[in-house]
Formats: structure tokens, sequence, C-alpha cells
């Protein structure tokens, strides 16, 4: 079972299934990624494990980017330590652990201190995260009629979303399962605990995932507003049934990764004025991460996370 395929089966499973504008009876043929990744992990055990990897001293985020949030938040004027005024950027988020709805800075959300080291973080800076802000900006002017057609790295928003569901809470326990190969190195007093640290080191763990999705935009053009789970992604099946990843990047737009290599759409670009199929999608976001992480969703305003939450219990 592949990564991308163990979380997409946990998804399947679990899902509500809405009836109507999504399809949800036929089992997604899922994306490949390398079955390789633990052992790879424990192939290179011992270069890895000769130092402690050292942490940059900064508040990491563990997965959902900045950058994404960012397009959630909205300003609110603070002081500082010398009573100065100044602005902070803050997002609305519906807590999974107690199932309400907060408040929090972008730059606190979802953040441990030194979980990632420089070398990672520069990584995903330059690797993901720095081009995925590309794309942003891309799909934001075209669909403000300021360029066209429509441009994008695809491969860019393949690795985003591949990088998004490897730093996620449900790969790291299944590559921490008991297993003999790390009872036997916990027998020989070794730590063989892998870590989201450990798992990114392996790029090659991704190849071919998603080899027969074609990339596309969603623009949502309702007065219900897009919401992003802490996982960054969530999988539905469109009208046709083919098997749809989706990733929201801010409440009015979402990249997506459609199944069958073609796209479904003129110029690549999906878009709505049915506000039933916003909430819909919504809702999937809800429950991949409660499958995946059982953390949070973050909107721009409260509205969307009340709609949500008699779901989350």
């Amino acid at each position: 079972m592949t990564l991308v395929g163990m979380v997409t089966r946990q998804i399947h499973r679990k899902a509500y299934n809405p009836i109507g504008l999504f399809k949800t009876k036929c089992r997604p043929k899922t994306a490949k990624v390398t079955t390789k990744l633990v052992w790879l992990m424990l192939e290179f055990y011992e270069s890895i494990a000769k130092g402690d990897i050292l942490s940059l001293p900064i508040n990491s985020h563990v997965q959902i980017p900045k950058s994404i949030m960012k397009n959630f938040s909205h300003l609110q004027i603070e002081k500082n330590e010398k009573n100065q005024p100044v602005k902070m950027e803050y997002v609305y988020f519906l807590d999974l652990s107690d199932q309400t709805i907060k408040k929090e800075s972008i730059k606190k959300l979802d953040t441990v201190f030194g979980y990632y080291s420089q070398d990672t973080e520069e990584f995903l800076r330059d690797y993901v995260e720095g081009p995925v802000g590309d794309l942003m900006k891309n799909a934001r002017l075209f669909h403000q009629g300021k360029t066209s057609p429509l441009t994008f790295d695809v491969n860019a928003m393949k690795n985003y979303i591949c990088y998004a569901l490897l730093r996620s809470q449900l790969v790291l326990n299944e590559v921490n399962r008991p297993s003999a190969t790390k009872e036997l190195l916990e027998a020989l007093g070794h730590n063989s605990t892998i870590t989201h640290e450990k798992i990114l080191m392996h790029p090659e763990a991704l190849a071919g995932a998603f080899d027969n999705f074609s990339a596309n935009t969603f623009e949502n053009n309702t007065d219900v507003e897009f919401v992003v789970p802490r996982n960054c992604t969530y999988y539905t099946h469109y009208r046709d049934g083919n098997l749809m990843w989706v990733a929201p990047f801010s409440p009015k737009g979402a990249f997506v990764l459609v199944e069958n290599g073609k796209s479904l759409v003129e110029k690549g670009v999906f878009h709505t004025d049915d506000s039933k199929l916003i909430e819909q999608m919504n809702v999937h976001a809800l429950q991949c991460e409660l499958t995946v992480n059982r953390r949070f969703i973050v909107a721009s305003r409260e509205r969307e996370l009340e709609m949500l939450t008699h779901f989350a219990s």
C-alpha cells in the first residue's frame, strides 16, 4: 500500500458521502508513491543517526504553510512589548479537539519550536512553498483577468500536495507502527523513531506520485467560502466519478489534481456558482482532517466554521 494510497483508503472508509453533486461509490485508483519509504528510512538510518540533526531555532510550521493561512487572514492591531501598535495577521479555526471556533496568529498556529532543521526549512521554502506561491500569484492574476491563458507549474502543484500528505500525522503514525525491523533496532540500542524530518529527507519516495492526474484550478464564485484543513488537501469525486484532490489556497480559489490525465474543463479551470457544492467540499475537507490529523480547519470568517461544527463530533 502506497502512502497516498493509504491516506486515500483511510479517508474513503470514513469520509462523509454527500448525495448529489459528487459520486463516492467507486474506489479510487490511487497515485503511485513508492512503498519503500519506511525501508529508505531504515536503510539510511545509520548515516542519519551518527549525529542529531540540528533544529532551526524558530517556530516551524509543521504542515500548513504560513503563506496559505495568510490568504485566509485578517489584520488586527495590537501593542508590542514596547507598547507600540503593530499589525498582526489572524485566522479563525475550528479546533477539532474540542469543536470550538478560535482565533490565532498565522505566525503561531501549527508551529513547533525547532521542529525542522535549517536544511529542511530551506528545502520546503525553495522546493515546495516558494513554487506554490508563484502558482497562487498566477491563479490570482488569471481570475482577475490580468493574464491569459492560465499558466502554472504542474510539478509544483503536485509537489505541494504530495509534501502536504507526507507532513501529516497519519503518515507519521503509519511509518512508526510496530514492526520486526523497528524492534530489532531498538533491541540493538538504536532509536528507531522516524520523524517528519527524516521522511522529508527522501523526496525519491514521491517518485511517480499523481502521474495520471492533470492540474487545474477551481474558482469559487459563491457566497460560501472555501475552508482549508491543516492537512492542506483533501479528496473527493467529481460528477463523473473522477478522483479529485483539492488544495484550497484562498477563500475563493483552490488547486485541484484530477484523475485520468486530462482536463475536464476548458483552459483547465473549474468554476461554480453553486454554494451547495462549496458547502459539500468544505465537509469533505473536515472529514479528511478528522481522519488524517484531527487538528483544525482554517477559514477567513466564522460563518463557514459554524456550518461545520455539527459534522465535527
